[in-house]
């Protein structure tokens, strides 16, 4: 990935885009992404302190190797996947990732596979439909949920109409 790939239309303070061009993704299509605060703040960081050192001043790559060649794809696979398993003792393939989007996005949005499809650049829609499966057990978790506040719910009326409870309720 180069510099290239990202953009920041507002000038050098405005928002970050990663943008990704067909012949870069599997999917061949044009993905672009707007950059969150904190994960800009961390960019700006890297840009302005590392990178540097690592590709030099002239370096067209965000992710360099000391000689200012461009970090292998898998090199940096086993980085990411090295410091998972430093920082959160996880043991994380770097594929995996978009399958834990995708079910953080299902959790947080059940039912929302048009969302998931676009967050994860679908061609298919029913490429979405894969994480039905998380769907399905928070659907039946939801639903004991929903007895067990029913069945609350029926109990606190029960006692405030029980006989010789007078006063509460």
């Amino acid at each position: 990935m180069s510099s290239r790939n990202l953009r920041r239309p507002a000038g050098p303070k405005g928002r970050v885009y990663l943008c990704l061009e067909p012949d870069e993704v599997k999917n061949d299509q044009r993905i672009a992404f707007e950059l969150s605060d904190g994960v800009t703040r961390f960019l700006d960081i890297y840009l302005e302190r590392f990178q540097p050192v690592l590709g030099g001043p002239d370096c067209p790559w965000l992710f360099a190797t000391r000689g200012g060649t461009c970090k292998a794809l898998a090199t940096l696979a086993q980085q990411i996947e090295e410091i998972i398993a430093k920082r959160l003792g996880l043991t994380m393939h770097i594929h995996q990732y978009r399958h834990l989007a995708g079910k953080i996005h299902t959790e947080a949005n059940p039912g929302n596979f048009e969302g998931l499809s676009q967050l994860l650049h679908h061609k298919s829609k029913k490429s979405a439909l894969v994480y039905a499966e998380y769907d399905r057990r928070r659907a039946g978790k939801d639903h004991d949920e929903i007895i067990e506040q029913r069945r609350r719910d029926l109990a606190g009326v029960a006692r405030r109409r029980a006989p010789g409870r007078r006063g509460r309720g």
